[in-house]
């Protein structure tokens, strides 16, 4: 059974490279592909972990001017500016 990796149609100067790389390291280019996307898994990983720390970071100062902009009442604050530019 072949996977998915070994059925792409890769170009050539890429196959060629991978080939020669998948030589050197003493692999197979199936196995190359695989780690690649392992290494763009990862770094996808550590993205996201990030933005979640960062969002998270901040959230306490969020509810705090949500809490505040709740305060008002807006319609009232526009039916004000409404009286005064008529």
């Amino acid at each position: 059974m072949e996977t998915v990796v070994e059925s792409m149609e890769l170009p050539k100067e890429l196959h060629k490279e991978l080939k020669l790389i998948a030589l050197q390291q003493n692999t197979s280019v199936a196995e190359i592909i695989i780690e690649g996307a392992r290494e763009q898994i990862a770094k996808y990983n550590a993205a996201r972990e990030h933005v979640r720390e960062h969002f998270n970071k901040y959230r306490s100062v969020r509810e705090q001017v949500r809490k505040q902009v709740d305060k008002y009442n807006f319609s009232e604050i526009c039916s004000s500016r409404e009286k005064l530019t008529k």
